[in-house]
């Protein structure tokens, strides 16, 4: 009877030889073996993500970097060729790159994080007193929510004076 190798203990390689190692580009993780189907599953679910970070870019409280982030983890398991045009697009592609080298949001984009936020807030706090006048204080909540999100990003989230 032929025995298996058991999992955790190192095979013995052919005196001369070199282990069989997958073939990955600079910078990508090893993927780890998928079949074709858990390959497409994974690049769905990163074209949904990428989708939902791109619906984040224009819908305030819907976040985008890290719907793009994990689209690119999801792409760097099933295509590395979809892991590269998300990290090459003019639009999609600074989010990322300003996550991984810790720079932050530039000045004009937290000015226009925050002008869209307190508009909508207002917006929808003028709404539902009009319409509900007793409901003041999910107004007030509206506003401590807005509160908070501005310290956040006026505060806690870097600033890249660069871009």
């Amino acid at each position: 009877m032929k025995r298996l190798p058991v999992e955790g203990i190192a095979r013995r390689e052919a005196p001369g030889t070199q282990p069989a190692r997958p073939r990955v580009p600079a910078g990508l993780p090893v993927p780890h073996p998928l079949l074709p189907a858990g390959r497409t599953l994974l690049a769905t679910l990163g074209v949904a993500s990428t989708l939902l970070g791109v619906v984040g870019v224009f819908v305030p409280g819907l976040p985008t970097t890290p719907f793009l982030l994990l689209a690119s983890w999801l792409f760097a398991r099933s295509s590395p060729a979809l892991r590269r045009r998300l990290h090459e697009h003019p639009w999609l592609g600074p989010y990322i790159e300003r996550f991984q080298d810790g720079r932050g949001l530039p000045v004009r984009a937290k000015v226009g994080v925050l002008a869209v936020l307190w508009a909508t807030l207002a917006t929808s706090a003028a709404l539902l007193l009009a319409r509900e006048p007793a409901r003041t204080g999910l107004a007030a909540l509206l506003a401590c929510i807005g509160i908070g999100v501005t310290w956040y990003v006026a505060w806690r989230v870097p600033t890249d004076r660069r871009g």
